[in-house]
């Protein structure tokens, strides 16, 4: 792919492990993170070396070279060329790129360079959260096996970046640092525009509802109003953006635009991510497991019910309106994302940002706030 040749691409990752694995130890002498989870952290930010090339082609996922090319030419300080690869691409790799430009990892060598990248940002978010006891012992588990969760921080792509800005948006939201909240929206916007606007509307949404005390019922009933009003009004223009992007990612799929599933306006949109909200638990379902990571896929879909069904239940005890609340738009959410992504891999990466939002927000708002409060 560059210059370098092997052995000195896997010595570069090596290296760059090294890196993580040196952080690592530092959180464990500063008792940031327990001796179970200090060796935990240690193995699995080895996944990088056994994603591609191993469990699969890195062809499989050929958005990766995008991102790892544009960095190395930001590291390399070529510009010119930086600017050309954006121009091919488009802008979502421009911003994401600043980013691991700035992630203290010495090398961008090989393939899964970004993937040794996204673990070290995975593995301080999560001794962040962990150090700020923003997670359950239930979520603090899930945040160390959830199968998605490994394995998207072991390639190089975007969608760690995604998890962790989305989730710290929800994470400054409720703990009222709301210019911070706004600062991350902003960056999540010009990443992955549907995933900023997704958590604006469910964010203002949970103002509205429970931080607001003065005249709630009345700013709900106006809120209500400008929304219907807007819905009426626009709801057409959203829609044709709406399906407009729908198509965009149908034809990535290798799907004609004519050959789309047709929704017809914005009434059958609603219709349509309403029926879908359960079925997106269960995507791809069984009679598409063609292979093993799908049917790896296929079994995490029960692994991740059944935790939803255990942490609402949790949840539920502890705070009725606002475990209804996530809920309600964890599943208005994955049904919107079902219909309008039509590939099963690329919606299991799509709902891995998703899931670790709202099982954030599910712990922390109605688990530690209530903890916090007693």
């Amino acid at each position: 792919m560059f210059d370098i040749i092997f052995p000195f691409d896997l010595l570069s990752n090596i290296a760059n492990y090294l890196v993580i694995f040196l952080f690592i130890q530092f959180f464990y002498i500063k008792k940031y993170i327990s001796k179970k989870k200090n060796i935990f952290l240690s193995l699995i930010s080895l996944t990088p070396f056994f994603v591609n090339g191993f469990l699969f082609n890195w062809e499989y996922m050929y958005d990766q070279i995008r991102y790892v090319t544009a960095t190395n030419h930001l590291r390399n300080f070529n510009f010119s060329d930086a600017e050309f690869e954006y121009g091919r691409i488009g802008s979502s790799v421009r911003y994401a790129t600043y980013i691991y430009f700035l992630v203290p990892l010495p090398f961008v060598y090989h393939i899964s360079s970004i993937g040794f990248m996204n673990k070290f940002l995975y593995v301080c978010f999560y001794v962040f959260l962990n150090n700020k006891k923003y997670l359950d012992n239930y979520t603090n588990i899930f945040y160390l096996t959830f199968p998605s969760l490994i394995l998207y921080t072991s390639v190089s792509l975007r969608d760690t970046l995604i998890f962790i800005m989305s989730t710290s948006c929800v994470v400054c939201y409720l703990n009222k640092r709301y210019f911070s909240t706004l600062l991350i929206l902003l960056i999540t916007l010009l990443n992955r525009p549907v995933m900023g606007v997704l958590i604006f509307i469910v964010l203002v949404s949970h103002f509205i509802i429970f931080e607001n005390k003065r005249y709630r019922d009345l700013i709900i009933f106006l809120v209500a109003l400008l929304s219907l009003v807007v819905f009426v009004v626009f709801g057409d223009r959203i829609f044709s953006y709406i399906n407009f992007y729908r198509i965009g990612l149908f034809w990535d799929s290798g799907i004609f635009p004519e050959d789309v599933p047709v929704i017809t306006g914005k009434y059958h949109l609603i219709f349509e991510v309403f029926k879908n909200s359960l079925i997106s638990f269960f995507i791809p379902s069984l009679n598409e497991v063609n292979n093993l990571h799908r049917a790896v896929q296929f079994l995490e879909n029960i692994f991740v019910f059944i935790f939803l069904i255990f942490i609402t239940i949790k949840c539920f005890n502890y705070n009725k309106k606002r475990t209804l609340f996530w809920l309600f738009f964890i599943l208005v959410s994955l049904g919107l994302f079902s219909v309008v992504v039509d590939n099963p891999g690329t919606f299991v990466r799509y709902k891995f940002s998703i899931v670790m939002f709202f099982v954030t927000a599910f712990s922390f708002d109605c688990i530690i706030k209530n903890y916090v409060k007693k």
